[in-house]
């Protein structure tokens, strides 16, 4: 599972809903207790008015959205949406409390004009009875704790509301975008997948006959030559079916793989018409791990293409590691009937490397052919290996 897929949602989660969780409470915090005679009760009236908000909340996450949004019926989630917004509104508007009417008295007592300079200052005598009627409504509630009845913002609760319904909506966005990237980068993951079996199906039947072709001119010349070509290739193509298979092999089954198929060919082509020579490393680390069957196709396209029925042929395959790569450097003559170029060398068994590098390694590999020198046909593969410890042991 892939941690960083996990957190990308719940950090971008956190910062939506943040402020939506804030926001509210800060203002009935501030309403509550911007005055000194400050009362417990503020503290039920701030869960007396988070409550609708929590059942929006709910209504609008766990139906409208899983149900709805998330099963891409987007026109009826807009309606419900909507719908649900518009009866919070109702609720909201008819449960605000009506004003008090004020006496006359105090309402006339309102109308006065204020005689200019500081109020006077009066002592509150607790036996001086109060004056008929109501008191007034405004230093009423705020000597309890509680904002003015009457003035509940409508227009704050409905914005609350729209914020609270869009944060959770961005929410299921951004993860159901992510659940898509999630879905595509799988079906992309397991099409790469089919395609590089296929191309290793491919490179069997045509390894299999390229080689069954060098046994086939030595059944005539020498049946005894042939017939250990043909346990040779026994031991090549269990290798090609057993180890091919497999994703990532070690670098020295490689090399053996490879100087098995040179010995092959060595008794195919005698060292008067064919020169071969081979460098390897002799001793190569056991945790190097490579893709099976690479470079293989490079030296079996040189000797397809290289050999010269007229003069001798020279072929020089040179491959080594440093620096986290491995490089093969193959370089062979060109024959009198030179038809091998960059756009047609190799056929099937090329065109299927390409497309395996660049589905293996991306832009991360280099594949070059030279043609620059007139008498020699190069090519150049650069890979890098992965390196796997010994886990029984712990050590490199």
């Amino acid at each position: 599972m892939n941690i960083n897929g996990l957190r990308q949602p719940r950090i971008m989660g956190v910062c939506l809903w943040l402020p939506v969780i804030i926001t509210p409470i800060v203002y009935m915090v501030i309403s509550f207790t911007s005055s000194p005679n400050y009362q417990p009760r503020g503290i039920w009236m701030v869960i007396e008015f988070m409550i609708p908000f929590i059942i929006l909340f709910l209504i609008h996450h766990f139906i409208l959205v899983r149900y709805l949004f998330m099963r891409n019926h987007y026109k009826t989630y807009a309606l419900c949406a909507v719908l649900l917004l518009g009866t919070f509104g109702v609720y909201a508007c008819f449960t605000a409390p009506p004003p008090k009417h004020r006496h006359p008295e105090n309402k006339v007592a309102d109308m006065r004009p204020d005689p200019p300079g500081p109020p006077p200052f009066e002592r509150h005598n607790p036996e001086r009875p109060h004056p008929e009627g109501p008191p007034n409504d405004k230093f009423h509630d705020k000597a309890i704790g509680r904002p003015p009845k009457g003035q509940k913002p409508f227009a704050l609760d409905m914005a609350i509301a729209i914020l609270l319904v869009g944060a959770n909506l961005s929410t299921a966005v951004f993860q159901k975008y992510v659940k898509e990237q999630e879905r595509n980068t799988d079906m992309e993951k397991k099409q790469l997948e089919q395609e590089l079996e296929y191309l290793k199906s491919q490179l069997n039947p045509h390894f299999f006959m390229n080689t069954l072709n060098n046994i086939h001119g030595m059944v005539e010349i020498s049946p005894a030559t042939a017939q250990e070509m043909i346990m040779d290739l026994s031991q090549l193509m269990r290798y090609v079916l057993y180890e091919g298979a497999r994703g990532r092999i070690s670098l020295k089954h490689e090399i053996d793989f490879i100087s098995s198929y040179i010995t092959l060919l060595r008794k195919r082509y005698s060292e008067k018409k064919v020169s071969i020579d081979l460098h390897l490393p002799h001793h190569p680390d056991e945790g190097i791990m490579l893709p099976p069957l690479l470079f293989i196709v490079i030296i079996e396209n040189a000797f397809k293409h290289g050999v010269s029925y007229v003069k001798h042929s020279r072929f020089d395959i040179n491959l080594s590691v440093s620096d986290g790569n491995i490089k093969l450097v193959c370089r062979n003559t060109r024959p009198d009937n030179d038809k091998m170029t960059v756009a047609t060398a190799g056929g099937i068994g090329m065109s299927n490397l390409r497309k395996r590098l660049h589905l293996l390694f991306g832009q991360n590999h280099t594949l070059k052919v030279d043609e620059s020198d007139p008498g020699w046909y190069s090519v150049t593969l650069i890979i890098p290996y992965n390196y796997e410890t010994d886990t029984m042991f712990g050590n490199r």
